[in-house]
């Protein structure tokens, strides 16, 4: 059983110098012309960009496909290309040499905790639900990231 403990809001990831830096925002029109890392349509974060791009009436024409945010940043830092990714891969800090803009339109994917249907948790994941629990309230009142709906 999946439930959803808070959200974050899809971000676009590049290079520093990268000439799309200076915007403040970024959406499909503007990333059109550059290499894109980006995720299947399969994945959900890769399904909310492929909607993003459609509604924009823009292909999405992928350079390099990832199924991990963190790949997607790695590869931006080599300098193979732009991302956009999910707000909580950033939450720890922007990898050296990269920033991030916000992605317009504003999709939001969930953070989950999966829970088994067929045995109750051990005392030690118990326990660490309530720890991730209590980070995410934290991270949910500074505003680096949402409630869930």
């Amino acid at each position: 059983m999946a439930r959803d403990l808070c959200t974050a809001a899809l971000v676009c990831v590049m290079p520093r110098e990268y000439p799309l830096a200076y915007r403040k925002v970024i959406g499909p029109r503007e990333m059109a012309s550059f290499p894109l890392i980006s995720f299947s349509r399969h994945q959900p974060i890769g399904a909310l960009i492929e909607d993003a791009f459609r509604a924009a009436s823009i292909r999405r024409v992928i350079a390099i496909e990832v199924t991990q945010s963190w790949t997607a940043c790695a590869l931006v830092q080599s300098g193979a290309g732009i991302a956009v990714t999910d707000g909580f891969t950033l939450l720890g800090g922007i990898p050296a040499g990269l920033t991030v803009c916000p992605f317009e339109p504003a999709p939001r994917i969930a953070g989950r905790r999966l829970l088994s249907v067929d045995r109750p948790a051990s005392c030690y994941a118990e326990a660490f639900v309530l720890a991730l629990l209590s980070i995410v309230q934290d991270e949910i009142e500074t505003g680096r990231v949402g409630e869930t709906e």
